[in-house]
């Protein structure tokens, strides 16, 4: 990761928990698949299709092709923009809303044809927003690799920013359990917790706006 601002930095780690949340809200109402983990989903079809559970299979191919379409999207409606972050949040945005309204109408506990449509919507925005994320840039679906990356060079001992990584797994780790808790607690709020965590992305980045106009150090 390059040298990020402090509101960036919690931006980064807002969004991280963020797909904390999604991802522990489609493994437990949205057919069992991972919304932003990719690595995950093609075992998952795998296995399924090994051992012929073709439900599985079936909503990790989709989580797969959702979220891959959604990077797409958003690599292309944004190119040559690398700066912008507003626009592609807002429309991220936007998907989670759907997706957290949806899943309060099915009271929780969507059949097998809305399951899997909110079960995309999640995809694709996690989709778009791990292209968002490559503006900070910092890593928000992908952590794998990052933690990779992070380990081999604080080995060679050129790994700077040794808090980066840490605290993008701990974002992560936050967002799935508070999702958890409030699945637990039988809270339908947690429908709009993803929502509620981009919201608070964009309020992190319109600070580090408003330090960029006045001049003001990290």
């Amino acid at each position: 990761m390059g040298e990020v601002s402090g509101p960036q930095r919690a931006a980064a780690v807002t969004l991280a928990a963020c797909a904390g949340a999604v991802d522990l809200l489609s493994l437990t109402s949205l057919g069992g698949a991972f919304a932003g983990i990719v690595t995950g989903n093609l075992v998952n079809i795998v296995y399924g299709i090994c051992m012929g559970k073709w439900g599985p299979a079936a909503s990790a191919a989709i989580a797969v092709l959702a979220f891959s379409v959604g990077a797409l999207t958003w690599a292309w409606a944004w190119r040559g923009e690398s700066r912008v972050l507003v626009a592609p949040l807002l429309a991220q945005l936007g998907l989670l809303l759907v997706l957290g309204f949806g899943w309060i109408a099915a009271e929780g506990r969507p059949g097998a044809v809305t399951g899997a449509l909110l079960l995309a919507t999640g995809a694709f925005a996690l989709g778009g927003q791990s292209i968002t994320a490559l503006r900070v840039p910092a890593p928000t679906t992908y952590l794998t690799g990052g933690l990779t990356v992070a380990l081999r060079d604080l080995a060679r001992g050129t790994f700077n920013d040794r808090m980066a990584i840490p605290l993008q797994l701990i974002g992560l780790l936050s967002g799935a359990a508070a999702a958890g808790i409030l699945i637990m607690a039988g809270s339908r709020l947690v429908a709009f917790l993803p929502a509620l965590l981009v919201t608070l992305a964009l309020l992190f980045h319109a600070e580090h706006l408003r330090r960029l106009r006045v001049g003001t150090s990290p």
